[in-house]
């Protein structure tokens, strides 16, 4: 489709292709190889950094794992499938529009030996410089790649130790701040791990009260709004010109899709959670 296209995905129906053609596909794909291997700045193009991130999605879906190992390799400036990137090319890539993107596609598509590689050689030491934007504005959206690439669940509360949620899971923070939260969040689920610890973060990044006898009125206000001094009240707008009835406050994005992925967890991880929502219906500003 065309929005499939401009998002930089692959269409979702696919066909079988002569031999021929994918004899041409390998071809390419080895001859950018050699290029990148001639020149790994290339991979800072504008124009070139497109081509090899639909190259690898393409190689992905085909199965050529073999051929995406070796264009990755290439791109990470590692001397062979297998050893571990450079780290000053991986630098050069985050650093850059263009390599930053190339650097989300090989994240999308690494194998889970390459990606648990990249994540403990590159990224682990610099996770709070990626989360703090000191670098550029890159630095979230290669989070978000993260928290969705991890495969082993003794990497999570690794990428975890390197996040400040106090400062991501805010409303001053920006959208792609506040989707690293989500797909932190995502990270548990899938992994069934450390619900308790993020669970926790982020009720105290939102001053919500982890106590059994304090009361959590405001965790879903703070959830929903992310911010700390919300009351149920304050989700409502009052009647304005023709409007008769009360409506609810414009949300951000992230804020509802934090309370859905919260809603996954063991309920002994979000007790202020189930604790505060039967305080949400009873309250007449509900």
């Amino acid at each position: 489709s065309g929005k499939g296209a401009r998002d930089g995905q692959l269409p979702q129906k696919r066909f079988q292709v002569p031999e021929e053609i994918a004899a041409c596909r390998r071809d390419v794909a080895g001859a950018l190889v050699e290029m990148v291997q001639g020149d790994c700045e290339v991979c800072l193009h504008a124009h070139t950094s497109p081509v090899l991130q639909l190259l690898l999605r393409i190689l992905r879906d085909c199965k050529d794992f073999g051929g995406a190992a070796d264009l990755i390799a290439a791109t990470l400036g590692a001397t062979a499938v297998g050893e571990p990137p450079n780290v000053e090319q991986c630098e050069a890539l985050r650093r850059s529009a263009a390599g930053s993107r190339l650097l989300e596609a090989i994240l999308d598509t690494a194998s889970a030996e390459t990606f648990g590689q990249l994540f403990r050689v590159y990224f682990k030491p610099r996770l709070r410089q990626l989360s703090s934007r000191r670098d550029g504005d890159f630095g979230a959206f290669l989070l978000q790649k993260l928290a969705d690439g991890l495969r082993d669940s003794k990497d999570l509360p690794v990428l975890l130790g390197g996040l400040d949620l106090s400062k991501l899971a805010v409303a001053s923070a920006s959208w792609d701040s506040h989707n690293v939260v989500v797909k932190l969040l995502g990270a548990c689920t899938r992994l069934r791990s450390c619900f308790a610890e993020v669970a926790s973060q982020l009720f105290e990044a939102l001053q919500i009260p982890l106590g059994e006898e304090e009361d959590v009125s405001n965790c879903w206000p703070a959830l929903l709004t992310l911010e700390s001094n919300m009351t149920v009240a304050d989700l409502v707008v009052p009647p304005q010109g023709d409007y008769v009835r009360p409506t609810l406050r414009q949300l951000p994005q992230a804020g509802p899709q934090i309370v859905l992925e919260l809603l996954r967890f063991p309920l002994e991880a979000v007790r202020p959670l189930h604790r505060g929502l039967p305080k949400l219906f009873a309250n007449k500003d509900a």
